[in-house]
């Protein structure tokens, strides 16, 4: 009984060590990102969320790069509308782009909307 006991100390001690190391990693990474994108630094991640704009906006609904650019940055992605097709407008362009940016952050990440004139 009393080695059963000790058995499910060390099992609960191992489980909370293992917490304790994965929220300090997660802490530490989210410490490290903050501090690469203060120091302007564009991070893999960054480009992703670019990426998927630009799979988005460019192959899905087809506008050009002149229409529509994208622009990783550090933390954040720009997209600036210069040109919509016939029969839209650029606002309701910007309010498409950032419902989706709210549906799912995870793929497209932090974003603004710029309409040129």
């Amino acid at each position: 009984m009393g080695n059963s006991l000790k058995l499910k100390q060390m099992h609960l001690t191992v489980f909370l060590a293992a917490a304790l190391c994965l929220t300090s990693c997660e802490i530490y990474r989210n410490n490290a990102l903050k501090l690469a994108h203060g120091g302007g630094l564009v991070m893999v991640n960054d480009m992703h969320h670019a990426w998927a704009w630009e799979d988005v906006l460019h192959k899905k609904t087809g506008y050009t790069a002149q229409q529509v650019k994208v622009v990783e940055g550090a933390g954040l992605t720009r997209i600036y509308i210069y040109s919509v097709k016939l029969g839209e407008s650029k606002k309701a362009l910007a309010q498409r782009i950032n419902e989706v940016a709210t549906i799912d952050p995870e793929i497209f990440g932090p974003t603004v909307v710029i309409i040129e004139e």
